[in-house]
């Protein structure tokens, strides 16, 4: 994962641009976004699951991002 300063690196104008949603760039990192919930959360969850050998139906993700 990167850190703040290598996101900085790729992206130097990042704080400026409009970004849709909020997005964890790099740990405590986010986008300003426009006050819609990310998957942050979601994914801290699932990463203490086990899901190897599992199956699961997706449905209704908006966009797919979930």
């Amino acid at each position: 994962m990167l850190n703040e300063s290598q996101v900085n690196s790729i992206m130097p104008n990042w704080k400026g641009v409009q970004w849709y949603y909020s997005i964890e760039l790099c740990p405590g990192v986010y986008t300003k976004g426009f006050e819609f919930n990310n998957i942050a959360l979601t994914r801290k969850m699932l990463a203490n699951i086990d899901l190897r050998e599992r199956t699961a139906l997706d449905f209704s993700a908006r966009e797919g991002a979930m």
